[in-house]
């Protein structure tokens, strides 16, 4: 996966973590919860896919730019 379908990961699971937090009522900290959550699974797929972290066995999507 490259930098472009890293992006559009991001922007997808920061939209599903918003539209949750902002329009499904929940306590203040189930919302910091699923905010952290959403952070650490972002810093995992960037760090997996820089190398820095071997999850080569973990399928993610790709995305071909031509």
């Amino acid at each position: 996966m490259g930098i472009l379908g890293f992006i559009i990961i991001a922007a997808v699971l920061g939209l599903i973590a918003w539209a949750v937090t902002t329009y499904i009522p929940m306590p203040a900290g189930i919302k910091k919860l699923i905010t952290i959550a959403v952070i650490v699974v972002l810093a995992l797929l960037l760090l997996s896919n820089i190398g820095i972290l071997p999850f080569h066995d973990v399928a993610f999507p790709q995305i071909n730019s031509h």
